[in-house]
């Protein structure tokens, strides 16, 4: 499983004398960990339960999520990412855009 440890948060003590006691960092972890915290939430205004939350934000316009092969191939080819993104759900791959390109090609021939 994944974990976030903030900077500055104690993770291991190393010493090199097993009879020294440790130092205690709890209460340093803490304090990291409630500065971690406000700057997560920073601006954002709490939902009260049970109330909606609205609607989730718009992906930026213009912006194609797309793989860097995926970007390379189209711009040799000069073909607009937006063309390959329409038919395609998720991140544009290097597959996708080959794809496009020979149906486009048959679409040349007829």
């Amino acid at each position: 499983e994944k974990s976030v440890v903030p900077v500055g948060y104690v993770i291991a003590l190393i010493s090199q004398d097993a009879a020294e006691p440790l130092p205690q960092v709890e209460e340093e972890n803490e304090a990291v960990l409630a500065a971690y915290r406000r700057k997560l939430t920073a601006g954002l205004e709490p939902v009260a339960a049970g109330t909606d939350a609205g609607p989730a934000p718009e992906p930026l316009s213009g912006a194609v999520r797309a793989t860097p092969a995926a970007r390379r191939l189209a711009a040799r080819a000069g073909l607009s990412l937006e063309a390959v993104a329409s038919r395609v759900q998720g991140v544009v791959r290097r597959g996708d855009v080959e794809g496009e390109l020979k149906r486009r090609g048959r679409e040349q021939k007829l």
